[in-house]
């Protein structure tokens, strides 16, 4: 198995890089210790604008439509504030096996008109650069890049505290993000409220988390950690 390929070869690498702390701290002492995180760096289209997301009434989601990603969970969660935030809409973009069956709950929940889920869209920068909220209500995830690229854009954002680990990484609770319980709708649906009862607020913990991730996860910062590990590896080599 790949778990025990990883667990005969690894001793014998120069250096490992994992997607998430949570990952490294997972890992067998003698294999963590010669781990490490590094950043993979936010394609820079997500660094030119940033969203104005108290102007907007969009709530956003990008991702693969499949079970792991559960925007299942997610419309649910919209449907019970739905009558709280009548401007509001859930738009999510992707494709994948569960769409037909997740568009036929929303037409179960009469929320036809204020749900969509128009596929794939080429222009993921514009569509969150227009955005009130982003959502993520994944089983579980590494290092997401959607939800690194919404926070780049100052869009606030709510995901789920996944494993393994990566929203919990790049988000502190209630500073530059929400996170909630994996499956848990009404936690998610008090998140959305509490977002959009105070737009000026999301805003606020939008562009924190937006400045946190571009001194992390910008293309220079990135490789500027890349660069100065890989220096390090080769080093101990010579």
């Amino acid at each position: 198995s790949l778990r025990k390929a990883a667990v005969s070869t690894f001793p014998k690498a120069a250096g490992i890089v994992v997607t998430t702390e949570q990952c490294r701290n997972e890992l067998p002492e003698k294999i963590r210790e010669k781990s490490v995180f590094l950043p993979n760096p936010i394609d820079p289209a997500f660094l030119r604008n940033t969203a104005d997301p108290e102007k907007s009434h969009v709530i956003l989601a990008v991702g693969r439509v499949d079970a792991n990603k559960n925007h299942a969970m997610m419309v649910e969660a919209f449907a019970q504030v739905a009558q709280e935030f009548p401007e509001d809409t859930l738009v999510i973009y992707g494709d994948g096996p569960e769409r037909e069956k997740l568009l036929a709950k929303v037409k179960a929940l009469g929320l036809a008109e204020r749900i969509s889920l128009p596929g794939v869209t080429a222009d993921v920068a514009g569509k969150l650069s227009e955005s009130a909220l982003f959502l993520l209500s994944s089983d579980t995830e590494g290092m997401p890049n959607t939800l690194l690229e919404a926070m780049a854009m100052n869009v606030p954002c709510i995901s789920t505290d996944c494993p393994c680990g990566g929203p919990a990484q790049v988000m502190e609770d209630g500073k530059t993000g929400l996170l909630v319980p994996v499956g848990d709708t009404a936690a998610l649906a008090e998140a959305i409220r509490r977002m959009r009862q105070d737009p000026a607020k999301a805003a606020a913990m939008g562009r924190a988390g937006g400045a946190f991730v571009r001194l992390v996860f910008a293309p220079d910062a990135a490789a500027g950690q890349w660069e100065k590990y890989l220096s390090e590896i080769a080093g101990r080599a010579s």
